[in-house]
């Protein structure tokens, strides 16, 4: 059984004009550094790509849970050791989240180190996450009534311009 905590839709932009380097943290809330959720153990994340995912459109960046815990145990730092082509991608094999509209992943981003990958030109990648945690009751849908505009902060991505 299960329950979905929240949901969010993210637009991936392309970042050109911004510098990505340690001193701009803000960027995306850290999310194009290597990082986990630090949430439950007992959630997961479903993701929907909702537009074809390829390189060139900035898929999302995972590697497994040996390889993020290994690398965490060495001292992890996200704004030190999470920048693209460092400490992660020298030490461990990361997998893309490339495929077709409609193509769902589920990942456990709480134990598994990932990040946003970046658009290249002018592209933008969308998708729409679940983030579903264990319960003690069996699934009965949304629940409209208690759903809360903080389920919905993933809306202000899509429809931010760079």
């Amino acid at each position: 059984s299960f329950d979905i905590l929240n949901t969010h839709i993210y637009r991936t932009h392309n970042l050109e004009k911004l510098k990505i380097n340690a001193n701009s943290k803000s960027l995306f809330g850290g999310s194009v550094y290597w990082h986990n959720d630090y949430s439950t153990t007992d959630s997961l994340k479903i993701f929907v790509i909702l537009n074809d995912t390829s390189e060139e459109t900035g898929p999302m960046h995972i590697i497994n849970k040996s390889d993020s815990t290994r690398i965490i145990k060495k001292g992890f730092s996200i704004f030190k050791d999470g920048i693209m082509n460092g400490l992660v991608e020298k030490n461990s094999k990361v997998t893309k989240l490339i495929g077709n509209k409609g193509t769902i992943y589920i990942a456990d981003t709480n134990k598994c180190l990932h990040r946003a990958g970046i658009p290249k030109n002018k592209s933008t990648r969308d998708m729409l996450v679940f983030y579903i945690i264990s319960s003690s009751k069996k699934f009965a849908g949304i629940d409209y009534d208690r759903a809360t505009k903080h389920q919905f902060l993933g809306l202000r991505r899509l429809l931010h311009k760079y």
